[in-house]
């Protein structure tokens, strides 16, 4: 009986490529915090997953107004950023931020942008997008953004609705995908993954 690769297969397999490297530690007076934007709730669930598996506190990013499809499509269309609710927390008190938030048009979410651009993070920041979108040129946005940032690891998690909540463990316990290979890497990710759309 021939065996047929699934989707689901598929992206368990990809979590036990070489590229996927076990988080290192942080140091015993190191604290880590995780700041998710989250649209249709895949970004929260990957957040939810992420705060069980390293323990860590979680914070979200929510729009001072509603938020909805139309709002997003005209701020992208005229370059705009929505104002976000302050986050009444010392980040400075952090020494590793993980940002995780959806992938909108090649970039980071708008809400996740406001964010980008209001702190100046000096902290040592893991990079978590979500999305079947194509990453084009995010790492360099993301950089522009946050130039002071020492950005340590990027992953992308492609259809996260379809993935099991032990599937998305796997994929982060076993995350890292250093920027200088992010864009090499994905590319092809992408075309696997439109080819199984």
């Amino acid at each position: 009986m021939k065996k047929t690769i699934t989707r689901r297969s598929l992206l368990a397999a990809l979590a036990s490529f070489s590229f996927f490297i076990p988080t290192t530690a942080l140091s015993a007076k190191g604290r880590e915090l995780a700041i998710f934007y989250s649209f249709s709730g895949n970004s929260k669930r990957v957040a939810e997953v992420f705060q069980k598996l390293e323990h860590c506190d979680v914070l979200e990013i929510k729009t001072l107004e509603p938020y909805n499809a139309y709002n997003a499509r005209e701020d992208r269309k005229k370059k705009k950023l929505p104002l976000i609710s302050p986050l009444d927390i010392d980040l400075d008190s952090f020494q590793k931020i993980v940002l995780i938030f959806p992938v909108w048009e090649y970039t980071p979410a708008l809400p996740m942008q406001s964010f980008m651009r209001e702190h100046s993070l000096n902290n040592e920041v893991e990079i978590i997008s979500v999305g079947v979108a194509r990453l084009g040129g995010m790492y360099e946005d993301i950089h522009k953004l946050l130039p002071q940032a020492k950005i340590t690891r990027f992953t992308h998690i492609s259809r996260a609705s379809d993935l099991t909540d032990k599937e998305l463990e796997t994929m982060l316990r076993y995350r890292s995908l250093p920027p200088s290979m992010h864009a090499k890497l994905t590319k092809g990710l992408d075309w696997i993954f439109l080819k199984l759309m």
